[in-house]
């Protein structure tokens, strides 16, 4: 016969209450602890450092490990869905968009990992993910140039001191499948190397189907690397390594009629894809970096961080356009081009936190400093244009390719900033947060320069909530006006960085 956990544990605690009656023996006291891997206590993401939630006069909310797992999200837009405040946009080309607040998230503002600005044109591999924090409302003061909707962190799986090996798979209706593996242990007997590597091979198929009946798919590979180095009791050197390989048949969206409903197929299904079956976009995503933890003493740490970001995409397109009043069946004209695109997304930091006592009160403060070095670079090549007919066999896919074009179009500059905040404890009730950046921006002909100031005040009734009222701020760097009419007084005019500000009233609970 078979018991279970339960029974057994029962059993043995009134066998022990029955033997303490016996034996008139002191009172047997059986107690138990619970965890909660659905909530956590902090966000070193919002204050860029090791505050609690409570102290933290921002709203955010972090979406655990645990969330990730149990959903079986396969992409980061499954993730954020946990959380209302953001809502899903475009899906076109192999990624996704957000909107937080009713601000789109830009790719290359919008996002960060581990604290460093993070280019995000590519679906994230979430199998790195330990946690993912939403930081809401205006974030430029510690991180630079942001949305006034806020950002996305993305906190990554970190190495472990016990031996870790997990092999999973998934596969859903479509014939989709997910093998991984992750794994993680020391790798010396004192266990100050360890590693944590992560493997992911995913296809996917799609729903969608291209006109010609073939089915939409997708081939991504991702191989991540952690190592942690303990140099000493109070130094850490972290080095992070990972690739992604993401290649995917393009679907440009469904055709909408004047009343919003989908356009389907002459056969009827609202599942169509207008875009060729031989349009594809190829994604090569390359992560790697160092950072550098240094007790200095009792009162300051030290924290710098490096990381290079390389992405390239070559995307073909068959370029397919919804004429006015288009129906089922009705012919439309599609323009092919070949194009490849380079993003090289170079970030740095260097961090001093304290946590001391001065003029009778606590202060935790932090002093820092910021980079960023963007490069893009696009090649492109265009095709013949042609005339398409549902149900006649799909045209070949036209000979070009971006490799002919001679002419490489280029953006680049280079961005820093320092920052200053305080979170001061007057007493047990009371703090008060301050703080400021100063940040440039060199660019072409279109140097930006940025003084922010942030300010909270935090009351705490008890050691389980906080009411706070903060002011923060967000800017944006603009171009150059430039007018087709350079006699026109605002032609190559430089335009000052967009700013929002924001008053919030909030309060928590723990």
């Amino acid at each position: 016969m078979k018991y279970s956990p339960l029974f057994l544990a029962v059993s043995s605690a009134m066998s022990q209450l029955s033997y303490a009656e016996e034996a008139q023996l002191d009172d047997v006291v059986i107690s138990g602890s619970y965890f909660n891997d659905y909530k956590v206590d902090d966000a070193k993401g919002a204050m860029r450092s090791h505050v609690s939630l409570l102290d933290t006069p921002q709203s955010v909310s972090v979406i655990t490990n645990t969330i990730i797992d149990e959903q079986l999200a396969t992409t980061l837009g499954q993730v954020l869905s946990n959380d209302a405040s953001l809502t899903a946009g475009s899906k076109q080309r192999n990624r996704e968009v957000f909107n937080l607040r009713g601000f789109e998230l830009s790719s290359s503002t919008g996002y960060l990992r581990d604290g460093h600005q993070h280019w995000s044109h590519y679906q994230q591999p979430i199998e790195t993910l330990e946690s993912v924090e939403v930081i809401k409302g205006p974030s430029s003061t510690l991180y630079g140039t942001s949305g006034p909707g806020g950002l996305v962190n993305m906190v990554t799986k970190k190495p472990t001191h016990y031996d870790l090996l997990t092999l999973s798979t998934d596969i859903d209706d479509q014939g989709s499948t997910r093998f991984m593996l992750d794994a993680g242990g020391a790798l010396t007997e004192s266990k100050d190397l360890r590693y944590r590597t992560t493997l992911v091979k995913q296809d996917v198929n799609f729903d969608r189907e291209y006109q010609n009946g073939e089915q939409r798919e997708r081939d991504r590979f991702l191989g991540a690397l952690v190592l942690d180095y303990n140099i000493s009791e109070n130094a850490l050197v972290s080095f992070h390594y990972d690739k992604t390989n993401d290649k995917a048949g393009l679907d440009t969206g469904a055709w909408l009629d004047e009343s919003g409903n989908v356009i389907g197929g002459i056969s009827g299904d609202d599942k169509v894809i207008h875009d060729m079956s031989w349009a594809f976009t190829d994604i090569t995503v390359e992560n790697i970096g160092i950072d550098l933890e240094l007790g200095l003493n009792e009162f300051w740490d030290l924290s710098i961080g490096y990381n290079e970001q390389s992405f390239t995409r070559q995307r073909f397109e068959s370029s397919a356009k919804k004429p006015a009043g288009y129906q089922p069946g009705d012919s439309y004209e599609s323009s092919p081009y070949d194009r490849y695109d380079d993003w090289q997304f170079k970030t740095a930091f260097v961090d001093f936190n304290g946590d001391f006592e001065f003029a009778g009160v606590n202060h935790q403060v932090l002093i820092g400093a910021n980079y960023l070095d963007y490069y893009y670079g696009q090649l492109k090549t265009t095709g013949d244009s042609f005339t398409y007919t549902p149900g006649q066999a799909e045209p070949d896919r036209p000979d070009i390719s971006y490799k002919t074009d001679s002419d490489e179009s280029i953006s680049e500059y280079q961005q820093y900033g320092i920052y200053l905040q305080d979170l001061i404890t007057l007493n047990e009730y009371w703090q008060v947060s301050i703080g400021g950046r100063y940040d440039k921006q060199d660019k072409k002909d279109a140097d930006n320069t940025s003084l922010l100031p942030k300010g909270a005040l935090l009351f705490s009734p008890n050691d389980q909530s906080t009411i706070y009222a903060s002011y923060s701020e967000s800017f944006e760097p603009q171009s150059t006006e430039t007018l087709n009419d350079e006699s026109d007084s605002n032609h190559g005019m430089d335009l000052e960085a967009m700013t929002a500000k924001q008053v919030e009233l909030g309060a928590k609970g723990s």
